[in-house]
């Protein structure tokens, strides 16, 4: 098993810890674009993400710069898997020749929080509130935990919004939701859960969790009823 906080002290097996992250968190993006909105142009807007996040990252913003602008003058074309892949083991071969997995862990996170103005039930979970009173489950990049330290947070954060979510300020809330590649992975599990699965993408291994705010305070929390 990969030792994710050392996992920089080996290029190679560091690239196989970060880069499955990065692809799911590509891929992610391009579903929540619109249908219609050309192949090409969703490939530019991951790039654009991509390119906004560099200044997070200044010692190594020349190689993602040139790497950007490489694989926008490519025809990806029908290949939104295929471009995810080589741009996400491309970007980790960059970033760890650079910084720790911990350091691109925390990077990344005080960027996200800054620019979306996410709010944090724990570590490894965050959340926002869309337009039509969902909470939207978000969950950071984490690559230097283990996977233990993570399910334990993530339980945590769960119980933490669970206990939130009995405040008045919550009362316009009906559903809590999720969609990532873990979720996809763990689908079957979520579903004993009492969450009920949609959007279930094979190509791209993502999928959406939901559950209504009730039966999600009478799940995680600690005094249901």
């Amino acid at each position: 098993m990969i030792d994710p906080e050392h996992a920089h002290q080996n290029p190679k097996r560091g690239e196989e810890v970060l880069a499955p992250i990065f692809q799911g968190m590509m891929l992610h993006r391009l579903l929540t674009l619109p249908e219609e909105v050309p192949e090409g142009q969703r490939i530019r807007t991951v790039l654009d993400d991509t390119r906004r996040h560099i200044d997070a990252f200044p010692e190594a913003d020349g190689d993602l710069n040139e790497l950007i602008a490489e694989l926008s003058a490519r025809d990806y074309d029908g290949k939104e898997v295929s471009f995810a892949q080589e741009f996400a083991h491309k970007v980790a071969r960059i970033l760890l020749a650079q910084y720790s997995p911990r350091e691109v862990e925390e990077r990344i996170r005080s960027f996200t929080i800054a620019e979306r103005g996410w709010q944090y039930a724990s570590d490894v979970l965050a959340y926002e509130i869309d337009d039509n009173a969902v909470i939207v489950l978000h969950v950071p990049p984490m690559f230097s935990r283990s996977i233990l330290e993570v399910a334990a947070m993530f339980q945590q954060g769960l119980r933490k919004l669970a206990e939130n979510l009995r405040d008045k300020q919550f009362d316009s809330i009906k559903k809590i939701s999720g969609t990532s590649n873990m979720v996809f992975k763990y689908r079957d599990s979520l579903q004993k859960a009492g969450w009920t699965m949609t959007n279930i993408h094979h190509a791209t291994e993502q999928a959406t969790a939901e559950m209504s705010k009730d039966d999600f305070i009478k799940g995680y929390g600690e005094n249901p009823g």
